[in-house]
């Protein structure tokens, strides 16, 4: 497993009251790829939104699993951007 390329400026925070969003901008991302957010515990849940077109209709989706605050991408094609968002509790 690889870790992920942050985009320059990433991530930025967002604090919400009781709760902070994180923000990733990622760039090619590939099968089983890493982000390793050092949220841990405080790790609530996440999103995706894939950037880029995919090769195809059925490639167009991709999935992620989360394991104590790491993000392992399992993108449809190949080296797709995504923004990620993170929430967790405090700041």
């Amino acid at each position: 497993m690889a870790a992920v390329t942050i985009t320059s400026g990433y991530p930025k925070m967002e604090n919400m009251g009781s709760v902070t969003m994180y923000i990733y901008r990622l760039t090619a991302i590939t099968d089983t790829y890493t982000l390793a957010t050092g949220i841990g515990a405080r790790f609530i849940d996440h999103w995706v939104r894939w950037n880029g077109n995919p090769g195809t209709q059925t490639s167009a989706c991709g999935n992620t699993s989360e394991s104590d605050g790491t993000i392992t991408f399992y993108p449809g094609t190949d080296a797709l951007g995504a923004t990620v968002f993170v929430i967790a509790r405090g700041n």
